[in-house]
């Protein structure tokens, strides 16, 4: 009997179809590429927190061997989680960033209304005359009891409408020929590219990063979780992105003065 062992297969295919796995990995890439489970998946042995931090730094770190460990079966609810603790967490930071910016160029001369740090407004007139003390309990109060709750349903609300047409424009262009993920597969990959909201920390341009960098991550997890082409895997996404960048320059256009439509 030969010692020979077979030569290992890549672990981000193993839910392929046979006829459909890619070749053996060098021995590098395939130590890379682990098939053990994102700590987010595992046991968490070492706490909720420690495993969310370690899921999130391998996304950002090595998104491809991040993928090529996400388990294609397991339930919605631990990928689902680890979108919205991604998006609130980090949104939370954004905001208060957002209030000290606007609050230090407030006393540092600029000409900031003070409104504008909780954006509050009552019949059209400004709460300039309140004293800030005033307006940070209001605005922390309609933040915690209002604003929180809403947010959180319309980013659910918002990833069941991408997931959805992801999926449904994956089928359409055959990028789920040599897959057996199925939806969940789809649903996996986008709740794990929102690691990519990190980047909303970032002063003024960070929301427009972790939408670019989530839709770049899009594209690796499709190829991992589903073995389609990139080309596919990229026209998936890139359609509804750009559509929805469409929509906006629109709305903007539709919006303002000059490109308001005349009614007689």
């Amino acid at each position: 009997m030969s010692d020979q062992r077979p030569p290992d297969i890549d672990p981000g295919a193993a839910h392929l179809r046979p006829g459909q796995r890619h070749e053996p990995r060098p021995e590098a890439e395939r130590r890379a590429m682990s098939a053990e489970r994102i700590p987010w998946e595992g046991s968490r042995e070492g706490g909720s927190a420690n495993a969310f931090v370690a899921t999130l730094w391998r996304f950002v770190s090595a998104p491809a061997a991040a993928y090529a460990a996400v388990p294609v079966r397991g339930g919605a609810w631990r990928p689902w989680s680890f979108a919205l603790l991604c998006v609130v967490m980090f949104g939370v930071v954004r905001q208060l960033i957002d209030i000290t910016t606007v609050a230090l160029m407030r006393y540092g001369g600029a000409n900031v209304p003070v409104a504008e740090l909780f954006q509050l407004e009552v019949a059209g007139r400004s709460l300039d005359w309140l004293p800030i003390s005033v307006l940070s309990v209001a605005g922390c109060l309609f933040a915690l009891g209002v604003g929180a709750p809403l947010y959180v349903l319309f980013f659910c609300l918002l990833l069941i409408v991408w997931i959805t047409i992801v999926h449904a424009l994956l089928k359409i262009s055959g990028g789920l020929a040599s897959s057996e993920a199925g939806y969940e597969g789809t649903l996996r990959v986008v709740c794990y590219s929102q690691a990519a909201m990190v980047a909303a920390i970032v002063p003024w341009i960070g929301d427009e990063i972790a939408i670019v960098w989530s839709c770049f991550l899009q594209v690796i997890g499709l190829v991992r979780l589903h073995g389609c082409t990139r080309t596919r895997a990229f026209f998936t996404v890139g359609l509804p992105f750009a559509g929805a960048i469409l929509a906006l320059l629109l709305g903007i256009w539709l919006a303002s003065p000059d490109g308001a439509v005349a009614v007689p």
